[in-house]
């Protein structure tokens, strides 16, 4: 009877200690799972990035593409990107991770209109001029007023004002807009418009209007002021932009 309890005793042990997973199982289990989250390589619509903690990354940041991934971590891509208006920087989302203490730059990034090229550690337009009109900085946005003073750059003595911020609807409600004030009619209105046109993309210009035509970039080839599309006639010079151009920034 003795025999028979010791036996029946040492198969019990021996059944529980190969039935329960070992320690080290466990962890190369749970090993696997955050293996598979944290530094593995993750396909975004830009190119392959790598899994990792959101708070960490300095480019674009996509959900739901890391596997088993816990909510901090994401799928992070880091592309360096170089504006042909100078400095260089990393794509970033402008809905989804921001520029802090940057400006995005458009034109420079793969990918949709959401993604651009954040410039930190300065601007990288001109300074303001010594001369000529100032743009005023009340609620203006401050890329918008660095690219504003890159096209009065190029035109000096042809703006006498500049106006950004207006409590209204639209562009000029949110800081995103310039009015270039110039003479009623004056040539250089158009070689101004024209210009912006031009260079829309580094300027991350969302459209231009003077004289009553109009160009957005989402919607009309490139090409000389007279092929714009026709505006209304709004019943004044200034509400028919004869007398500035007007600029809205994306």
């Amino acid at each position: 009877m003795k025999f028979t309890a010791v036996i029946t005793t040492a198969f019990l042990f021996t059944s529980a200690v190969f039935a329960h997973p070992s320690p080290d199982a466990d962890y190369e289990a749970n090993y696997s799972l955050i293996s598979r989250a944290i530094g593995s390589s993750c396909k975004a619509p830009e190119g392959t990035g790598k899994c990792g903690k959101a708070s960490t990354c300095g480019g674009i940041t996509y959900n739901n593409l890391c596997p088993n991934d816990p909510a901090d971590v994401k799928c992070c891509l880091e592309l360096t990107c170089k504006p042909s208006s100078g400095g260089s920087g990393l794509c970033r989302s402008k809905s989804r991770n921001g520029c802090s203490g940057g400006t995005f730059v458009a034109g420079a990034c793969p990918g949709s209109a959401d993604i651009a090229c954040c410039v930190k550690g300065g601007s990288t337009s001109p300074n303001p001029p010594s001369t000529g009109p100032k743009i005023p900085a009340n609620k203006c946005k401050s890329y918008v007023i660095d690219n504003g003073y890159k096209i009065l750059k190029q035109f000096p003595g042809l703006v006498h004002t500049v106006w950004c911020y207006a409590n209204k609807p639209g562009e000029h409600g949110k800081g995103r807009a310039l009015d270039f004030m110039v003479k009623p009619h004056a040539a250089g209105g158009r070689t101004l418009a024209e210009w912006t046109m031009k260079n829309h993309k580094s300027l991350n210009v969302m459209y231009v209007i003077w004289e009553q035509r109009i160009w957005n970039p989402s919607r009309d080839k490139q090409g000389p002021w007279t092929g714009w599309r026709k505006m209304e006639n709004r019943g004044s010079c200034t509400a028919n932009h004869c007398d500035h151009v007007h600029v809205s920034f994306n």
